[in-house]
């Protein structure tokens, strides 16, 4: 299969099917009520065909006296059953993917900030991703939080205006801050002191070293620099958060799509095999065909295997079968020559239809 010469971009925005919207809706509730071990049991017991509710003459009171995880577990059962039963799979998959997101923007803030600790209106997107940008402003005006921490979230951020505001507010109060460990704190301060001659869309051309960035999010001005300065930061990307890289994507030329895949292609392709671009994978492969050499070919067929057990947040049994079923005959015949990933494939596929057959039978 050769790549889709006449496609102008390779990277298509992920646009939400309607059933996709309305399960983020759904599950965004569910995941504000409850907990994943607590919706995981509750869809187990229905799909095996327990689905006693509290509703149902005097099980409420059992639940509660087996403990409060039964009773949450019920409750969630409650929820579970307003969903029609060919939607409730795809609703739960859904929360895995919120739950996902969750985790990833705690870890991306991790070296500045542990999320887990602090109250913060969680800003979802229609797609099922966190908006880090709002939930940064919020984190940003919360004065309860130490005002070094949320200097450095504005620095991270690029919001210029509260950069400048919280520096003097720190030079007042005579706050000691060290720089050694964040590469955006340094470069804003710089420009400041600097008596911020040249806008720090410029600025950041000169002052920061590319291969030394950490903390900065690409996307607060990737998409305003001329290709020519784009092309200092290309390499950096991938140190990028996951939703910051996919922005910085959107805003690539083509040329610049092919140059990133030619260096870091790994990065490129695990995004789109995340939440929220599953979906996505299949029809992006189609056009990077010329990208995806042997040693990638086995790493990617690895990694759908593995997200499967670890998020179950999509279907990846069949994305698995596609992907093969799509993949050239140059990558498949590959496999001869390497008994072990040939091994894994054929075993994998069993496994697909002995789950097959299993799902068959419980339906």
């Amino acid at each position: 299969m050769a790549e889709l010469v006449n496609d102008p971009k390779i990277v298509s925005p992920f646009l939400p099917s309607l059933l996709h919207f309305a399960s983020v809706k759904v599950a965004i509730q569910l995941l504000n009520n409850f907990d994943i071990e607590t919706l995981n049991t509750a869809f187990t017991e229905i799909k095996h065909g327990n689905s006693s509710s509290s509703k149902e003459g005097g099980n409420s009171r059992s639940f509660k006296e087996g403990g409060q995880d039964n009773y949450e577990a019920m409750k969630a059962k409650e929820h579970l059953l307003f969903i029609p039963a060919h939607l409730r799979e795809k609703v739960l998959e859904t929360v895995k993917g919120l739950n996902y997101s969750l985790w990833r923007w705690q870890k991306d803030h991790s070296k500045i900030i542990s999320l887990e600790d602090i109250e913060c209106t969680l800003y979802w997107r229609s797609d099922g991703t966190i908006n880090a940008v709002k939930a940064a402003e919020q984190l940003v005006l919360d004065e309860s939080i130490d005002i070094t921490t949320r200097f450095e979230i504005a620095c991270m951020y690029c919001f210029e205006k509260s950069v400048k505001n919280l520096w003097v507010e720190m030079q007042a109060s005579r706050v000691t801050y060290i720089t050694a460990d964040n590469s955006a704190a340094r470069f804003w301060i710089r420009w400041m002191r600097d008596g911020s001659r040249v806008p720090w869309t410029r600025a950041i051309l000169e002052y920061v070293e590319p291969f030394r960035i950490r903390n900065l999010r690409f996307s607060c001005f990737f998409h305003l620099l001329q290709p020519k300065d784009r092309q200092k930061f290309l390499y950096s990307l991938q140190f990028a958060a996951e939703d910051d890289f996919r922005f910085c994507l959107f805003s690539m030329t083509k040329e610049e799509e092919e140059e990133m895949l030619a260096s870091e292609a790994t990065r490129f392709f695990l995004l789109h095999l995340g939440w929220p671009l599953q979906s996505l994978f299949l029809q992006t492969v189609e056009k990077t065909w010329n990208f995806i050499g042997n040693g990638l070919f086995e790493f990617l067929f690895d990694i759908i295997s593995n997200y499967n057990i670890i998020w179950q947040d999509f279907d990846y049994h069949k994305l698995y079968q596609d992907f093969w079923n799509r993949s050239p005959n140059r990558l498949k015949e590959s496999t001869e020559e390497r008994p072990c990933f040939k091994k894994r494939i054929d075993v994998y596929f069993v496994k697909i239809r002995r789950k097959r057959k299993v799902d068959k039978q419980t339906d």
